[in-house]
């Protein structure tokens, strides 16, 4: 999955600065995110074999750390497309059924859970009316300690037949971390697996 759009980060509930990205899903755990151009650029990637930042600014690239990764395996284990697709093929996964809930503010939901085996958990909404999904949540461990999240996804666009949640709010601890806007999506484009391997000096950074 390719898509482009806008990042904004959210410091103590105040949004900072939108950013332009472009982002490369290879499902099942390979992600590359570009944020900015030129001088400002930041790429940030992930895969089974290297995960690494490159930022033009200080003119480096450098190993993501051990909290980094983790917080990347986390946030894919938990993401709706991981949820609704590759975890019910997982051996000791159950799905409960939690009824009627208000997923926030006079917003109504039908929610299930999805239990790992390990203690693991997510809540998914669904909008009753319309059957999307309109939260998930779930807990992540940082270094600070357990932090819970919510994803809430806003404004489906079809794209060649597939619905996608083009507006997407983040919260941790009940605060809004960030948004992100997308304006195009496509899926099953051929990503290169170059795309991915860790470069050996900033001038083979594409």
């Amino acid at each position: 999955m390719v898509s482009r759009g806008q990042y904004t980060g959210y410091e103590k509930g105040v949004s900072g600065n939108p950013a332009i990205f472009v982002d490369y899903v290879v499902y099942p755990g390979r992600e590359r995110t570009e944020f900015g151009k030129g001088d400002s650029k930041v790429i940030q990637t992930n895969s089974e074999t290297a995960n690494w930042v490159y930022e033009a600014i200080q003119k480096m690239i450098r190993d993501q750390t051990e909290d980094q990764v983790k917080g990347f395996q986390q946030s894919l284990r938990y993401d709706l497309d991981n949820l609704l697709r590759t975890a019910a093929n997982q051996k000791g996964v159950k799905l409960v059924y939690l009824g009627r809930r208000e997923a926030w503010k006079n917003t109504f939901s039908e929610a299930v859970r999805v239990d790992f085996d390990d203690g693991g958990s997510a809540v998914l909404h669904f909008d009753s009316h319309t059957n999307l999904p309109l939260m998930t949540e779930y807990k992540t461990v940082t270094a600070e300690g357990t932090v819970n999240n919510e994803a809430r996804f806003h404004r489906w666009v079809d794209f060649g037949g597939i619905q996608f949640a083009t507006f997407q709010d983040y919260y941790r601890d009940g605060k809004q971390s960030a948004r992100v806007s997308f304006d195009t999506v496509t899926f099953n484009e051929a990503v290169p697996d170059k795309l991915f391997a860790k470069p050996a000096s900033i001038k083979e950074v594409k």
